[in-house]
């Protein structure tokens, strides 16, 4: 009987645990989603009807486990280094059983999952070998086909077989229509036995569920894999090898067949007839002998003197071991084989520099992506050492950790990266601060030293700290930088003002990690030489404009300096750069919510801006356009799915459109505007204004309708008339 406990997902890894106990023995997985297997289908298999499980037993290095949830329980194979196991639905052995003792308990207890060695089952199967020029029949022993693959060779795989996997209509309607899961499972454990001791892993990249057999309606076994050759053939095309999976009974004892040493060609197909619990060894049988391994100790065959006690002996003898002529045959083939991959081999090599500072409450950045940077090596697994209390790291290697205020001083952690052939690890330490104030203190210049940022880049020109410590006013071609170590996360805002009396080159602002000037962290707000992401443009008016700057749009991490520049590359550089009242904070990641008064009104959509008059009221929580206006502030905003524009309109006077929206450019494209009222029909016209004169509320999920990192939110008064006097209000704007 088998006591299967829960899957338990390990805290700091995407590796998983499962207990299986049995009468014989306890045994734990340790386990991971083999997602490799099916990575090159189109199909989802991301809705928990199938997940498929690869790995080892813990403490039992030569070890290996396929396991398949599917149909609300656990089913597939383990081999321990020296016995083949299944676990396996009750219902589905005990006609095959021939242990005794367990089928006499099995009926007593009535218990849904069964372990059991491979020698506890009946064997009556044949297989039929078929070769392009002749066909034998024989039988042979299914229950040894892994343990001498441990002697084939390979410590990892280092191969990789595309292949495409058929299922009649009798082996769908055998498992009630889901024979595409039933496939997989049977797979995963074929893919187990050839990834973990062959040294080739499968990739499946073609699934077929057939819901017309057509042709393929022999019980012949012969007859029916040249009819299976030439459907894969005319359909579906052979990617290297394909394996047809049926419910039809075969005549005689033949259960599967496959043509000899035909990988890679159009005779590398094979058939398996579902046949209980042993369904996956025959396939693994028969693709072996795709691979080119005979039958042992029969007359014509290149192993026909061996003896026989092997695996691939015609008749059952209760043996789980390759024969050496049977390894030597299917290594020949594999290192022959052109329609294998090639997998790199390499051991990774962590390549990535840990963040070395974090603050409380914020999700600490691990580096600027936040995930591990690996050199070398495929079908990587990531695993955590040792490292804070709650710090995981996830399948992809993105490396999740808030500090608590109990962790605020020195933490250490360990990471390990490892492969098939090798492993790397990264110990780093992290200084824990305490949490920020929920909006940052304006900055006072006067208590930092001011340093030159970007090398030779700062040369000449006056700098001076004014209006006590809260503005910094560079002349000339100067860059500098004060330190400011912050960790950057997707919710920090960059505020400020500034001005300019004297337009340069590039007028700029940002923050760093290196001192090391680059352009992907400078934020340009002026200048005639583009360079760096262009926030809204300075209007050259000589006056202070406002910047509300959510800088973790375009870049996040452990910064360690902010940085100003004053760029004007000529022989008497004027240039001008006024930055104050600067500061850096954490916006609720919930609502952006923000004032009129706080922000600059802008032309928007060139020559659509025309006459009218704009007001702010009601304490800057309203703005008004009379006349035919396009209007914009600068928002610094990321639309997700999710995203939703909360606010309230009025008009009492109607013109020909009445909207709004969010944008990059100062064109006006159609479907970015949500027009709400008006005589004409432009734009996305889901949502209508109908209370003329009173304030109607608007909740317009953006991210269903486009995504993406905007820098305006414009308002459209448009009224294309010779005496405009189209109304627009839009009154508590916010964005969640």
């Amino acid at each position: 009987m088998a006591e299967i406990g829960h899957l338990r997902a390990k805290p700091d890894s995407n590796k998983f645990e499962l207990s299986v106990s049995s009468s014989r023995a306890a045994h734990r997985f340790e386990l991971e989603e083999n997602k490799n297997l099916f990575k090159g289908l189109d199909a989802d298999m991301s809705n928990g009807e199938l997940v498929l499980y690869k790995g080892k037993l813990k403490d039992h290095p030569r070890s290996w486990v396929r396991l398949s949830y599917i149909d609300g329980g656990y089913s597939g194979a383990f081999f321990d280094g020296e016995d083949l196991y299944f676990i396996e639905q009750g219902s589905n052995v005990k006609d095959a059983l021939t242990n005794h003792n367990l089928l006499d308990r099995l009926a007593q207890k009535g218990r849904r999952d069964v372990i059991f060695k491979a020698s506890d089952i009946e064997h009556h199967g044949l297989c039929g070998m078929e070769g392009p020029a002749h066909f034998s029949d024989s039988s042979f022993d299914y229950q040894h086909y892994v343990q001498d693959l441990n002697e084939l060779a390979a410590t990892a795989p280092s191969k990789e077989l595309e292949l495409a996997v058929v299922a009649d209509t009798q082996f769908n309607m055998a498992y009630a229509g889901n024979g595409l899961e039933k496939m997989l499972a049977e797979m995963n454990i074929v893919d187990g036995i050839f990834s973990e001791q062959v040294g080739v892993q499968l990739k499946i990249v073609q699934s077929h569920v057939m819901s017309d057999d057509g042709y393929l309606t022999a019980t012949n076994a012969s007859t029916l894999i040249q009819d299976f050759r030439n459907y894969v053939h005319s359909e579906i095309g052979n990617p290297g090898l394909t394996h047809l999976f049926t419910g039809r009974n075969l005549d005689g004892s033949t259960v599967g067949i496959a043509y000899l040493s035909a990988m890679c060609s159009s005779y590398g197909v094979g058939i398996t007839q579902k046949y209980g619990s042993m369904t996956a060894l025959i396939a693994a049988h028969e693709i072996g002998h795709n691979f080119g391994a005979p039958h042992d100790n029969q007359s014509g065959s290149a192993c026909a003197t061996t003896g026989g006690t092997f695996l691939m002996n015609p008749m059952v003898n209760g043996n789980d071991q390759f024969s050496t002529c049977s390894l030597q045959q299917m290594n020949s083939r594999i290192q022959n084989a052109y329609c294998l991959n090639e997998l790199d081999g390499l051991a990774p090599v962590i390549s990535s520099t840990a963040g070395n500072s974090a603050r409380v409450g914020l999700a600490y950045a691990y580096d600027a992506d936040e995930r591990i940077d690996v050199s070398g090596g495929t079908g990587l697994s990531y695993r955590l050492d040792f490292g804070p209390d709650g710090m995981i790291i996830e399948a992809d290697g993105r490396i999740v950790w808030t500090p608590t205020a109990a962790q605020e001083g020195t933490q250490v952690a360990q990471i390990t990266v490892s492969n098939a052939f090798g492993s790397d690890s990264q110990y780093f330490e992290i200084e824990v601060a305490s949490a920020p104030a929920p909006a940052g203190d304006v900055i006072d210049f006067s208590q930092f030293y001011l340093g030159s940022y970007g090398g030779t880049q700062d040369k000449t020109g006056p700098v001076s700290i004014e209006d006590q410590g809260k503005t910094l006013r560079m002349q000339g071609n100067r860059w500098k930088y004060i330190d400011y170590p912050y960790v950057v996360t997707a919710n920090t805002v960059l505020e400020f003002d500034f001005s300019s009396s004297k337009e340069g080159e590039i007028h700029a602002i940002g923050m760093d990690t290196d001192g090391q000037l680059r352009q992907k962290r400078i934020l340009q707000l002026y200048g005639t030489q583009p360079y760096g992401k262009m926030l809204s443009r300075y209007n050259g008016k000589g006056q202070s404009q406002h910047y509300v700057v959510p800088v973790g749009l375009y870049y996040q991490g452990n910064m360690k300096t902010l940085f100003f520049g004053m760029d004007h590359d000529v022989s008497n550089p004027t240039g001008e750069s006024v930055f104050s009242n600067v500061r850096v904070y954490e916006q609720s990641s919930e609502q952006l919510s923000f004032n009129f008064n706080d922000t600059e009104i802008l032309s928007y959509a060139g020559g659509q801006d025309k006459t009218g008059s704009v007001h702010i009221l009601e304490d800057g929580n309203v703005l008004r356009l009379q006349g035919n206006l396009w209007k914009a502030i600068s928002l610094y905003t990321q639309i997700d799915k999710d995203s939703v524009l909360s606010f309230d309109f009025m008009s009492d006077s109607k013109g020909e459109l009445h909207g709004l929206g969010f944008d990059n450019d100062d064109k006006e494209t159609a479907d970015k505007i949500f027009t709400l009222y008006g005589t004409q029909r432009y734009g996305n016209q889901t949502y209508s204004y109908t209370t003329p004169g009173q304030y109607q509320h608007f909740e317009i999920p953006v991210g269903q309708f486009y995504t993406g990192t905007f820098n305006k939110l414009f308002f459209m008064m448009d009224h294309d008339v010779s005496n405009p006097t189209g109304v627009s209000y839009f009154k508590n704007i916010s964005i969640r």
